[in-house]
């Protein structure tokens, strides 16, 4: 009986679906010297996620931003940037957290797989509307990882 609940347990851990939603991403086109590959970005809240839409975030709160990636290179110190990626222009966000190691644990070695993740806080003076966000994080020898998301923001 305990072997029948415990395998159960097991299984609703690995079936139940995560928090954060698997998103839509494109690589920057924008090219490292040295190469990073970005695996899978994930975005909670966001249940429209499930049907390919611009994650629905409201004016006046936040949102998680995870990503997996493994770089070529290595990383002592992580700049951390997030913009609004208008027409090819590239406008930071305001109150991002600029230092990467806030958000992942600093040395980073070289080929090894690491998952970042970054709150959004996003102010009630953004306007309404899809934005492309671009997310870039570099390394003391400006070598990176960088995409592009949507999302949508909301009253």
């Amino acid at each position: 009986m305990l072997r029948a609940i415990f395998i159960l347990a097991v299984l609703t851990i690995v079936i139940s679906p995560s928090a954060s939603e698997l998103v839509r991403f494109q690589q920057c086109e924008e090219t490292s010297p040295q190469p990073c590959t970005i695996h899978a970005v994930r975005i909670n809240p966001c249940p429209e996620a499930e049907n390919d839409q611009p994650c629905k975030i409201k004016r006046g709160r936040s949102a998680s931003i995870e990503f997996d990636y493994a770089m070529e290179f290595q990383a002592t110190e992580l700049d951390s940037r997030m913009y609004w990626n208008n027409e090819g222009v590239d406008l930071p966000l305001i109150g991002v957290d600029t230092n990467g190691c806030n958000m992942v644990s600093c040395p980073i070695e070289a080929n090894a797989n690491n998952t970042y993740v970054w709150t959004l806080n996003v102010s009630k003076k953004f306007p309404i509307r899809v934005f492309d966000i671009k997310v870039k994080i570099k390394n003391q020898d400006n070598n990176f990882c960088c995409f592009l998301t949507k999302i949508r923001l909301t009253k």
